[in-house]
């Protein structure tokens, strides 16, 4: 399967190629995240890894678009933990950017394939190195490029998003 082909669409998730300013706004409102974004969730019912068990978060994409960078921001979804028997300091998960084209080099894109957005704790902004270590990661938002396009086959197709633990 080459990247340059996208008939096979319907194997992935393609973000919208028409969205008004008040879809922004709501999805902004709703996740954190604007424009063009993949929410996921890390649900497990054996297993809920933490900062420090989680090594990076891999995007296998079939097909890239012509949008350049593909993927502008890349944010964990947490919730800190307190105290030796781990329970949540709060219900809410809260974002933790660990990829922003805005500052950081674009990771290679593998397509068809898994590029990887590491995760480093010590770079974190939202929580400090000890308390991210120790954070239940249970999602993550994928922001795309939302500049403005005319036909899907501009947009990527995702096809797996995974948490990596290490």
């Amino acid at each position: 399967m080459s990247c340059n082909d996208d008939s096979k669409a319907y194997l992935g998730w393609a973000p919208p190629i028409d969205f008004t300013l008040a879809d922004i706004e709501q999805e902004a409102a709703a996740s954190g995240a604007s424009g063009r974004s993949l929410t996921i969730s890390f649900r497990s019912d054996t297993l809920i890894p933490t900062g420090a068990q989680s090594r990076s978060v891999g995007v296998y994409m079939i097909f890239t678009g012509s949008l350049d960078p593909v993927i502008t921001a890349v944010q964990l979804q947490v919730v800190p933990q307190v105290g030796n028997n781990g329970s949540p300091q709060q219900q809410e998960a809260i974002s933790v950017a660990i990829f922003d084209a805005r500052r950081d080099p674009s990771p290679q894109v593998n397509c068809p394939g898994l590029t990887y957005y590491n995760i480093n704790a010590s770079e974190t902004s939202t929580l400090a190195a000890e308390e991210f270590s120790t954070a239940a990661v249970v999602g993550a938002i994928i922001q795309f490029n939302d500049a403005p396009v005319e036909f899907v086959s501009e947009v990527p197709i995702v096809a797996a998003v995974g948490l990596f633990l290490g």
